[in-house]
């Protein structure tokens, strides 16, 4: 009796260390702090004119109550000033903003502050040309240090309610891709993760700034749970291999942008199919529903998809790699059979 319960403690200790160097891992590698400059620069973007909302019902309520609050404070010459700098530099899109704001040093000043050997920002500062002062003359007269006190606690909760699945998320792409299990460690300093309510609903966004991951999210109506997590997070294991990849493998498959003209390059449908091809994949549903979300994706333009689905099989099955798995796949990928599945599929 004495033996086992000795080996029932010693297994308890045990357990207890594998679990506490689980939290210090997630503490140390997580942050779920909010962030005043992606918080200053969203508020900018909706004062500025963007209205976008892509839930049916509406925006989120706080993004309708900070829009109300500040609208009624600031003078309107500034809010005048504000939406024509968003017309003339053409900025009238969401993913642009927060990255300026990361890439900065913040209040006062809004002056570029990013390493380029660790940051994966680019052109922000002519895209964003001359905002700094304005952004300046933003935060005062709206006071958005007011605002920010009042609603950073709601902001921090928000993002609290995901720090429970954060090293589910990460272990199950670490162990889905095969990757070594300090993967996340050797690429990134910090992964902070962000959920803006200024945001229109179904977007988000990844930016790596001064060796530290960025995920910022909108608002969401689904339960917390790992999948929150899976699309940003693995782009940082799908575009390095992508960007890796011999340009005549990204050549062969420029035709297929020639089906979807609302894409750039061949290279961005390439990457977003994978990436989404594996986030569906993750979620774990069953068969039908896995097929269903792939076909969605497929509508929406990521021609691959279906494809690499039906090849994912023998990726799960084998010791192939990731990359391995990418090259090869693309590199069998047909032109003219996924041109006619497009065909079908938008003729029925």
């Amino acid at each position: 009796m004495k033996s086992n319960y000795t080996k029932f403690l010693v297994l308890l200790f045990w357990f207890s260390c594998i679990k506490l160097l689980g939290q210090e891992k997630e503490e140390s590698l997580f942050s779920f702090e909010p962030d005043i400059r992606v918080f200053t620069l969203h508020a900018f973007m909706n004062i500025a004119g963007f209205d976008h909302e892509w839930r049916k019902t509406g925006m989120d309520s706080l993004r309708i109550e900070i829009r109300d609050t500040l609208n009624s404070v600031l003078p309107p010459d500034l809010i005048e000033r504000m939406k024509s700098y968003r017309s003339e530099t053409n900025n009238h899109g969401w993913a642009g903003w927060a990255i300026y704001g990361l890439a900065s040093n913040g209040y006062p000043d809004y002056d570029l502050n990013y390493e380029k050997s660790t940051s994966e920002v680019y052109n922000i500062g002519i895209e964003y040309k001359g905002l700094s002062p304005l952004l300046k003359d933003f935060f005062d007269k709206g006071n958005i240090e007011g605002l920010w006190s009042h609603y950073k606690p709601l902001l921090k909760s928000r993002n609290e309610r995901y720090q429970p699945f954060a090293m589910i998320a990460l272990n199950n792409i670490i162990k889905y891709c095969k990757l070594n299990n300090d993967y996340f460690d050797q690429v990134a300093s910090k992964i902070h993760f962000q959920e803006s309510p200024l945001m229109s609903h179904f977007t988000a966004q990844t930016v790596k700034v001064n060796g530290e991951i960025w995920l910022v999210n909108s608002p969401s109506e689904s339960k917390p749970g790992p999948s929150r997590f899976y699309h940003e997070t693995l782009h940082h294991v799908i575009d390095p291999i992508v960007e890796q990849l011999h340009p005549d493998v990204i050549q062969r498959l420029e035709p297929l942008n020639e089906l979807i003209k609302d894409k750039e390059t061949a290279y961005e449908i390439i990457i977003e199919s994978i990436v989404r091809t594996f986030d569906m994949v993750l979620r774990n549903a069953s068969p039908d529903r896995t097929e269903e979300m792939i076909n969605n994706e497929y509508a929406l333009g990521f021609l691959l998809c279906p494809f690499i689905y039906e090849s994912i099989r023998d990726f799960e099955l084998s010791e192939i790699s990731t990359s391995d798995f990418i090259e090869q796949t693309l590199i069998s990928l047909d032109i003219q059979t996924e041109t006619k599945r497009w065909e079908e599929f938008n003729s029925n």
